[in-house]
């Protein structure tokens, strides 16, 4: 509502946009979610059911193609036969306008090449007369049974089909971008966070894959001191620190003092330098001098004093 009195506002329809000052509800935490997406046993029962739709199944699990787009899908769309088989989605059918093409699996190329007539036109759809309609679709849930109703972890519906393939891509996946380009996504966040069912995600198995925690062999680098400087576990001194430069060192420790005398900095063989202003600051103690505080004098607070400050 707010976008829709805010572009009437901007084409003059309105002369105010009355919801412009009504700040957003934040529902973060307290709504459900929408969709879900399918279990591996789920998509198989069903495809077990499927029948005739199954290569309709299967190609909408496999590639995350919308059901809008299948059904506009033309044999000229689809390459069957050479090394790198695949499907276009056209601009002309695609929700985004552009044009995508997607490799095939092998198993999905399979059930195409034998739906494919010897003699088919080029501009024929691809599913004439086998797409189902939503009430068939819910028979087949229903003949696999698939509960589809939302229990608190959201609903399932043919759409359900992209977010299942959107997670299934996840684990093995090499990067963000190839999932993202395989779901025809402009936004990445439309692919982590809409499309990606995070519970159906293998974080058990990369937890067990951790070892960092654990101790490594004897004489190996173990801490994290050992990773940023050349001292080996077990050894007394870095070999970057010289012992000629402790002993030195040791012999004139710094006096920290106010009046602070000469000192011999940590390098070895430097000359002597005077402390500095600023480093001799940083030694004190926080708030006013001794010194200041006894120069500061207080007048005793009486009656008088304040009707004479009044006046």
């Amino acid at each position: 509502m707010r976008a829709f009195l805010k572009w009437a506002e901007r084409l003059g329809f309105i002369a105010r946009n009355p919801l412009a000052k009504v700040d957003v509800l934040r529902v973060q935490g307290r709504q459900k979610r929408a969709r879900r997406a399918y279990t591996a046993e789920e998509i198989q029962r069903l495809l077990a059911v499927a029948g005739r739709r199954f290569p309709i199944y299967l190609l909408a699990v496999l590639t995350g193609i919308r059901r809008g787009e299948i059904k506009k899908l033309r044999w000229a769309d689809v390459v069957l036969d050479g090394d790198n088989p695949r499907i276009t989605v056209s601009a002309a059918i695609s929700k985004n306008h552009y044009e995508d093409a997607l490799p095939l699996h092998p198993d999905l190329l399979a059930a195409l090449r034998e739906i494919k007539p010897a003699s088919c036109k080029l501009d024929g759809l691809i599913f004439k007369g086998m797409f189902p309609g939503y009430k068939q679709f819910y028979v087949d849930l229903q003949a696999a049974g698939i509960d589809w109703k939302d229990k608190g972890d959201g609903r399932l519906d043919f759409h359900s089909f992209r977010v299942t393939y959107c997670t299934q891509l996840a684990p093995g996946t090499p990067s963000e971008r190839v999932r993202m380009a395989l779901m025809r996504h402009r936004d990445p966040k439309q692919t982590a966070k809409t499309y990606t069912d995070a519970r159906m995600l293998p974080l058990k198995e990369a937890i067990e894959k951790l070892s960092f925690h654990r101790a490594e062999a004897s004489g190996a680098d173990d801490t994290q001191i050992d990773t940023q400087t050349p001292v080996a576990a077990g050894h007394l001194v870095s070999s970057i620190v010289t012992l000629p430069g402790l002993a030195e060192s040791g012999k004139n420790p710094v006096f920290t003092g106010v009046k602070s005398p000469f000192v011999v900095p940590s390098h070895n063989g430097s000359k002597e330098g005077k402390w500095s202003e600023r480093q001799d600051l940083n030694l004190r103690r926080l708030g006013p001098k001794p010194s200041a505080l006894a120069r500061l004098s207080y007048a005793p607070i009486t009656e008088d004093s304040i009707i004479a400050q009044c006046r």
